[in-house]
């Protein structure tokens, strides 16, 4: 017998179990934890082959959007510049920084 120590609001009081309740307690939790296992180990074999395929194509579409925008890339202005005009209210311009000549201080 396993003596259980119960304390609520009416106070502290004795209870016992017996020795096959609580074998019959930790054969259950382990069943359900076997279960719950099983399954999950199902629903990773039943969905691996999905989530592989959808990886490959999601590689496969991203190097074809890579390929497609390295070839506009290379085919527009020499300047590396996109061949698509400026929106509007957009002023391009290239610009040089021209630096003074520079007199020693006279301290």
């Amino acid at each position: 017998m396993i003596r259980l120590l119960i304390n609520d609001r009416t106070g502290t009081r004795v209870a016992s179990l017996p020795r096959w309740a609580v074998w019959l307690g930790v054969a259950a939790a382990a069943g359900v934890g076997l279960l719950i296992a099983v399954i999950g180990f199902s629903l990773i074999l039943v969905l691996a082959p999905f989530v592989i395929a959808a990886g490959a194509l999601a590689r496969w579409r991203l190097k074809k959007a890579l390929r497609e925008m390295q070839a506009r890339q290379g085919a527009g202005p020499a300047s590396g510049r996109n061949a698509r005009p400026a929106p509007a209210g957009v002023i391009d311009a290239d610009y040089r920084v021209i630096e003074e000549a520079r007199t020693p201080d006279p301290r």
